[in-house]
C-alpha cells in the first residue's frame, strides 16, 4: 500500500500536475488571493455607481424643481444661504456631537 502511494506521488504526470495547479492558484498573476481582491473592489465599485446614480438622480430632480417651482426656490433659499423675510427673525441652531 505504501509502495503504491509513493510510486503514485513520484509519477512524473502527477508532479507535473501538482506543481501546475500550485503554481495556477498561488504564484501566477491571477491567483486565487488576485481573484478574490479583484472581486470584492468590483462589489465596492458597482456599490458606489449605484449610490451615486440614485444621488444624480436626486439631483436632477432638485434641479428640476428649482428651475420651474417659486416654492421651492423660496425653501431652497431660506435653507441653504439663511435668507429671511424682512419681518422674520431667523435663528440658527448647530447642534455638536460629543464623543
Amino acid at each position: 500500500m505504501l509502495q503504491k502511494l509513493i510510486s503514485f506521488i513520484t509519477n512524473k504526470y502527477f508532479l507535473v500536475t501538482a506543481f501546475f495547479l500550485s503554481w495556477i492558484f498561488f504564484f501566477s498573476s491571477n491567483d486565487l488571493f488576485s481573484e478574490h481582491r479583484e472581486k470584492t473592489e468590483y462589489r465596492e465599485m458597482k456599490a458606489k455607481i449605484d449610490y451615486l446614480q440614485k444621488e444624480i438622480k436626486s439631483l436632477q430632480e432638485q434641479q428640476k424643481a428649482l428651475t420651474t417651482d417659486t416654492a421651492a426656490i423660496i425653501r431652497y433659499a431660506r435653507e441653504r444661504y439663511l435668507m429671511r423675510k424682512s419681518d422674520e427673525d431667523l435663528f440658527v441652531m448647530d447642534t455638536v456631537i460629543k464623543k
